[in-house]
C-alpha cells in the first residue's frame, strides 16, 4: 500500500450527519481510540480481528505481529491522509492513470475528527 493511506475507512451519508452529528462524531472518536489500541496493545487486540475478519485464514499471532510490522500504518487524521492522497495521486497522474488528480474537496470532513479525537483530548488535559 502507499504510505499513510488507510485500510480502512469511515464514511457518513449527508443526511446520518445532519440527523446524528453527535453519534457520527462519536464514532469518529471510537475508530481513533481503536486504533490507538492498536498500537498499543497489539496482542490483546487481535482476538477481536480475528473474530471480525480472519475467520479460519489466518492465525491470531500472525495478526498480532502484523500489526506491529513497519509496514503497518494506523493513520486516522484527516490531514494526514489528505496529503497521502494528494501524493498517491500525483503518482497515479505520473503513471498516467489519470490525466489530472481528481479534486479532493468535500472528501474528508475535519470537524468530525475535531470533535470525536482533538475536542476529547483537549477536555481530558483539562
Amino acid at each position: 500500500m502507499f504510505p499513510n493511506i488507510p485500510g480502512f475507512v469511515v464514511a457518513a451519508s449527508g443526511a446520518l450527519l445532519k440527523s446524528w452529528p453527535e453519534a457520527a462524531g462519536r464514532f469518529v472518536g471510537l475508530f481513533h481510540k481503536a486504533s490507538e489500541r492498536i498500537r498499543a496493545e497489539p496482542a490483546k487486540v487481535a482476538p477481536f480481528v480475528l473474530a471480525a475478519l480472519g475467520g479460519d485464514l489466518v492465525a491470531e499471532a500472525t495478526i498480532a505481529k502484523a500489526f506491529v510490522s513497519p509496514a503497518a500504518s494506523f493513520v486516522n487524521d484527516s490531514v494526514e491522509i489528505r496529503a497521502a492522497t494528494e501524493a498517491l495521486l500525483a503518482y497515479q497522474v505520473e503513471l498516467g492513470d489519470f490525466p489530472q488528480a481528481p479534486a479532493l474537496d468535500g472528501l474528508f470532513n475535519r470537524a468530525l475528527y475535531e470533535v470525536g479525537v482533538v475536542s476529547k483530548k483537549m477536555r481530558r488535559a483539562l
